[in-house]
């Protein structure tokens, strides 16, 4: 009997989680006014300095850390 009940609740399950009628959706509203500044630094020639800065430093510290620890 208890194997009854829970195959009928994997199917109630199975229903309600394949129907295929389709979700309310809201109307879509227009996006806002985009900025194209970074919220760092700025403007985007600083951040893609900054992150070929860090990738230069990081690139130094594994050379180092490669050279006192061969």
């Amino acid at each position: 009997m208890r194997a009854c009940r829970e195959l009928g609740s994997l199917t109630y399950l199975w229903r309600v989680f394949s129907s295929t009628t389709p979700m309310q959706t809201t109307p879509s509203t227009p996006p806002e006014e985009q900025s194209d500044q970074p919220p760092v630094l700025g403007n985007w020639r600083n951040v893609y300095l900054f992150v070929l800065a860090l990738h230069v430093f990081i690139i130094y510290l594994f050379v180092r850390f490669g050279e006192a620890y061969a």
